[in-house]
């Protein structure tokens, strides 16, 4: 019994909380509590604001700090704390990763549906709620082309989708017509035209700030071509607006061998045709079949976070560890902010 109260009186709570922080100079801060929520204040820039709370979410998707669970230690011992956070950087250049396949509703209620019955072309404009980064530059605008293709260049609105795929990528033009700023999920030649249905070809928001995802799906499209008509096609591109991640999810990618050799692209293009992330064995001019899918690019340029960790108001640390050798019943606090371009 003595030795239990001993214990008890030279032991103490290290706990790990935080408080709201706005801060205009900076993109948005997020800080630890106990329960893992957040709040903070912020203006927008590449990246949006922060929540009010959003909750962690999928990982590295929105932004999101845990400090870990409160501990007890006893007098004269030291503990490492370890936070988790979304690693969020800069979107010049990108990693391909493999993900479960889970796409948006493909028949979400609210979708807008564009490029109703028509063949190779590109939509008008679709207007975004958020800034989303691509290759370093953020865009508010898209065009949706009818091959399973968005671009962010506008000036490509309601105009000839090209076809057909006659060189890889990297290249700023496709068949003598430029081609550029794009995302292919995949690029194929796929007919919306054959038989009527509205509902192909739409796209919708999903979430909350800034948490957001923009969703733009391909469902049920013929593959072009009489031979191939029965074949079809499902695919969606999902633009997540926190972290600039792109996620491709397919149903469903039939190979219609007879037509412009069966070629397909799938991978992304920055606005000069000089870069691209694009998943290997899927560049022209190779024939390839998927279904149940889901690919990632994700941003891996410079980070763009900073970890710091405080002692009632004072800095005690930075980086995702820090050791301490509390005397008494301390509270730290974890904060990460998170920096435009």
């Amino acid at each position: 019994m003595n030795k239990h109260l001993l214990t008890f009186f030279l032991c103490f709570l290290t706990t790990l909380t935080a408080f709201a922080l706005p801060d205009t100079d900076m993109l948005g801060t997020w800080d630890a509590f106990p329960n893992f929520s957040s709040t903070a204040n912020n203006t927008e820039t590449c990246l949006p604001q922060p929540p009010m709370p959003p909750g962690p979410g999928p990982e590295d998707l929105c932004p999101f700090v845990n400090a870990g669970p409160d501990q007890t230690i006893c007098s004269g011992n030291c503990v490492t704390l370890t936070a988790d956070y979304a690693e969020i950087y800069s979107p010049s250049n990108y990693n391909i990763q493999n993900v479960p396949y889970a796409p948006a509703n493909y028949n979400d209620p609210g979708a807008v549906n564009v490029i109703v019955d028509l063949d190779d072309i590109w939509s008008g404009v679709v207007n975004m709620p958020f800034g989303f980064c691509f290759y370093g530059n953020t865009y508010n605008q898209m065009v949706i082309g009818a091959n399973g293709v968005i671009t962010f260049n506008t000036g490509y609105a309601n105009t000839y989708c090209v076809w057909p795929i006659n060189n890889g990528l990297p290249s700023a033009n496709m068949s003598g017509n430029p081609f550029t700023n794009v995302i292919c999920a995949p690029f194929h030649d796929i007919d919306p035209s054959v038989g009527f249905n509205a509902n192909r070809i739409r796209y919708h928001v999903e979430g909350t700030a800034p948490c957001r995802r923009m969703v733009i799906t391909w469902k049920d499209v013929p593959m072009f071509s009489g031979a191939c008509n029965s074949q079809l096609a499902t695919q969606q591109i999902i633009l997540n607006e926190a972290s600039n991640i792109i996620e491709t999810h397919i149903q469903n990618k039939p190979l219609c061998a007879s037509w412009n050799g069966g070629k397909a692209i799938h991978g992304i293009q920055n606005s000069t045709g000089t870069s691209a992330a694009i998943v290997p064995g899927r560049n022209n001019p190779t024939q390839w079949v998927t279904s149940n899918e889901g690919k990632r690019f994700a941003p891996n340029g410079s980070p763009l976070f900073a970890i710091t960790w405080l002692q009632n108001g004072t800095v005690v640390g930075n980086g995702a560890s820090i050791n301490v050798c509390p005397t008494a019943t301390t509270t730290y606090t974890c904060q990460v902010v998170y920096y435009s371009l």
